[in-house]
């Protein structure tokens, strides 16, 4: 058998093996995110309100991909609302910091005291964002920052019966169009001190990116 033959199979052999080694590695490595995230809500108490269709973890990038995420929201036993969101990418070290952004996230309003016309309708709408949590000697410090979002403005009950506080939310506070928001924060367990470093909204979000509600 010719040496180039050889040469062939063995890189075949190698490439086969290489497949299946980095097969199982996912295969484990997805488990283990879906333990860390299962551990996380369990921390949080969310384990009976937090639902997601699928977890996948990637071993280059060292994200984990979670898909269809859906979170009630409830007050004493009673549920008032829910989010759903599209996507969610998580990356950082558990205990020290997080980085999540997320895709899509959408509040739906559940609760059965609302207007009708607002029962099981997105109150709220947010295309993209992030949020970074980070611990270090005691304090902590949180970044929030959401892209295109949209509020419903019937939650103001606007256009039954006042027209100048429609011209307000439209005009002036412009809930019609969407926004960008930015907000930091720092807290201390220490000395139980809480403070917001930045909070920004840009109003200049470009108008094709308009969300209907």
């Amino acid at each position: 058998m010719k040496k180039s033959i050889i040469a062939v199979i063995i890189l075949v052999l190698v490439l086969v093996v290489g497949a299946f080694g980095y097969y199982f590695a996912n295969q484990y490595a997805q488990k283990k995110a879906q333990e860390k995230v299962e551990n996380v809500l369990k921390k949080a108490h969310l384990e009976k309100d937090v639902s997601y269709k699928s977890i996948k973890a990637n071993l280059f990038s060292k994200n984990i991909s979670i898909s269809g995420v859906e979170w009630s929201l409830k007050k004493h036993g009673t549920i008032l609302g829910k989010v759903d969101v599209k996507k969610v990418l998580l990356s950082g070290k558990p205990g020290k910091l997080i980085n999540a952004k997320f895709y899509r996230a959408v509040v739906v309003n559940l609760n059965a005291k609302a207007p009708e016309e607002l029962m099981n309708k997105p109150i709220l709408t947010i295309e993209e964002g992030s949020f970074q949590l980070e611990k270090n000697d005691g304090k902590t410090d949180s970044k929030f920052t959401a892209q295109r979002i949209l509020i419903n403005e019937k939650i103001f009950g606007v256009g039954k019966k006042s027209k100048k506080i429609k011209t307000v939310l439209q005009n002036i506070i412009k809930l019609n169009k969407p926004i960008a928001v930015k907000i930091s924060t720092v807290s201390d367990e220490n000395t139980e001190e809480f403070a917001i470093k930045e909070y920004k909204r840009d109003l200049s979000t470009r108008p094709n990116a308009h969300t209907e509600l």
